[in-house]
């Protein structure tokens, strides 16, 4: 499935619920795509009808297999840990010990070019499943971590929590960023050594943009470099839509 989301348009559109509703109905089936990135103005084109807002979606069947290619460009730090307390989006406690205590404690072990990131480019990770002892790159949703509230002592964090969790906290920086996409794209060659791939669909995050990157196509340039010069559409995004294990969730910065 392809999927071309509004969030804007009057209609405050959520893709959640469709994501998970399409992973009930077909499992096994890859749902990808992406959000527009400004919440005015935009349009989508559905056979002969303009609509604002919602979503306009392509179902892709036949002698044809579409792979999903996720980078989230982030970096761990410190251990995982597991959530023993949380309410909705508030991180309260981490294997038993307050969740600011156990940041400000990670913070301090950081030499000091990361601790300047952590203060502007913090992620929680969350793992995709529970069922993995050996977590690593790709195992992860990375989540925004919004605010700290040293009174109270709770980390807000962009995503419903729940306890039992499995998280590590994560750093995002251009090079991170750069060296994961391009681990990823050598580990899909490498997985896949005979597809020739007839094109290459990029929803990209506005946030990995010229001023992230210090230079425009990074992401694209990065693709065809490593997938050959072969036709590639798509756009920066406000969100995206792309599969972690065997569910679909909604990102950033992907």
């Amino acid at each position: 499935f392809l999927l071309l989301a509004d969030p804007g348009g009057g209609s405050n559109f959520d893709a959640r619920p469709l994501l998970m509703g399409l992973d009930f109905a077909y499992p096994g089936s890859t749902t990808m795509g992406g959000l527009a990135s400004v919440l005015q103005e935009n349009h989508l084109f559905l056979d002969d009808a303009v609509h604002e807002g919602g979503c306009a979606g392509v179902a892709l069947q036949g002698n044809l297999r579409v792979d999903a290619i996720v980078a989230q460009g982030c970096r761990p730090i410190g251990p995982t840990m597991t959530v023993t307390d949380s309410s909705g989006t508030f991180l309260a406690a981490l294997d038993e010990r307050p969740a600011v205590e156990v940041l400000v404690e990670l913070f301090h072990e950081l030499d000091t070019s990361d601790q300047k990131l952590l203060q502007r480019s913090l992620h929680l990770g969350v793992a995709a499943t529970g069922l993995k002892s050996d977590l690593g790159p790709g195992d992860f949703l990375m989540r925004n971590v919004l605010q700290l509230d040293h009174e109270k002592g709770v980390i807000s964090v962009g995503d419903l929590l729940r306890n039992g969790q499995t998280v590590q906290f994560h750093l995002r920086d251009p090079a991170t960023a750069g060296d994961d996409l391009d681990a990823m794209l050598d580990r899909y060659r490498s997985e896949h050594p005979a597809v020739d791939p007839a094109g290459v669909l990029l929803f990209t995050c506005t946030g990995r943009g010229h001023r992230f990157f210090g230079a425009a196509g990074h992401d694209s340039g990065r693709v065809l470099e490593r997938l050959g010069h072969i036709p590639i559409s798509g756009f920066f995004c406000g969100g995206e839509i792309a599969p972690v294990g065997d569910s679909t969730y909604l990102h950033g910065y992907t």
